[in-house]
């Protein structure tokens, strides 16, 4: 069951419209200039008041193009109070997570059937749940609110 109740879920809904069309951009959330997938589901859940703002650490984007980086799993269990909700039906709020060549390199947020995302060389937009289901590695589902740890002490494993 999902922790968002509907006041989050309007002030969720209220966040992807403002977001939706802002261009993608590494590193970055600047909302009409541009936006991280990473960045964008972080603002939603910011919006939705699920996590207190914190500026996120830089990331490399090519982590993982030349071998398998599990990055986006790990910052999840590590920092959020989640589960893993793969091959449940979507519920508000769940992040996906795609595997993009070697690596679990891009994220998105469920909000009401729908999946918003920024993907590279594109605009934040949302999709069919039915349309993304192929892509997805992972399914994570929030339990409570807030950040269980910061990644400043995470390390994470390549293969």
């Amino acid at each position: 069951m999902s922790i968002f109740a509907e006041p989050a879920k309007d002030l969720a809904r209220a966040a992807c419209a403002r977001w939706e069309g802002t261009p993608h951009a590494d590193n970055m959330a600047a909302l009409g200039v541009g936006v991280s997938c990473i960045h964008f589901v972080a603002e939603v859940l910011f919006a939705a008041r699920v996590l207190p703002r914190r500026v996120l650490p830089r990331y490399d984007p090519r982590a993982g193009m030349f071998g398998h980086v599990s990055m986006l799993q790990e910052l999840s269990g590590h920092c959020l109070f989640c589960r893993d909700a793969t091959g449940e039906p979507p519920d508000f709020g769940d992040i996906l997570i795609w595997r993009t060549g070697g690596s679990s390199g891009h994220v998105g947020i469920v909000v009401d059937g729908r999946v918003w995302h920024s993907l590279a060389g594109r605009r934040v937009k949302s999709h069919a749940y039915d349309v993304c289901l192929f892509h997805v590695e992972q399914s994570v589902r929030l339990t409570n609110f807030g950040w269980k740890n910061w990644p400043d002490n995470l390390v994470v494993k390549t293969a």
